[in-house]
Parts: structure tokens; sequence; C-alpha cells
């Protein structure tokens, strides 16, 4: 091999790892698809409305029963 040629290669072989690097070390893109539940903190997750919801509403409650389940519930107590 020349001495051209090593250092073709050489050339060849920095520009990879650097790029390499630079796609390691970039920033992951923002997740813009929506979601509903409440532990996701992406833009259109629902964490600061979960957050907030006891302040806009004073008498909304968190319930990990199904629809079914309380409407069920609310027609035995009436």
């Amino acid at each position: 091999m020349t001495r051209r040629e090593k250092w073709t290669v050489g050339l060849v072989i920095v520009l990879i790892g650097v790029l390499g690097w630079m796609e390691a070390t970039a920033p992951e893109p923002v997740d813009w698809s929506p979601s509903w539940s409440r532990y996701h903190d992406k833009p259109y997750g629902a964490s600061l409305v979960h957050e907030r919801l006891t302040d806009l509403f004073p008498a909304v409650h968190t319930t990990h029963r199904s629809i079914y389940e309380n409407v069920d519930a609310l027609n035995d107590t009436a």
C-alpha cells in the first residue's frame, strides 16, 4: 500500500467512527403520538391533565374499576 492509500483508508475509518459516535449521542426524537395514559410525559400524554384534575374539578376522584362496575355501584346506592 502506498502512503496515499494508507491515508485514505485511515480517513475513511475515522469518518465512519465520527459518524457512528454522532449517531449514538444524538438526542431521541420527540414522540408525538397521542396517549391517554397518566404515566406518559410525552407532549400528547395525559400526565399533566391527571395531575391538575383535582384542581379543576374538586369532586372528581380516580377509580380503578371498569365503567360497568362503577355504574353498577351507582345503581346499588340509589
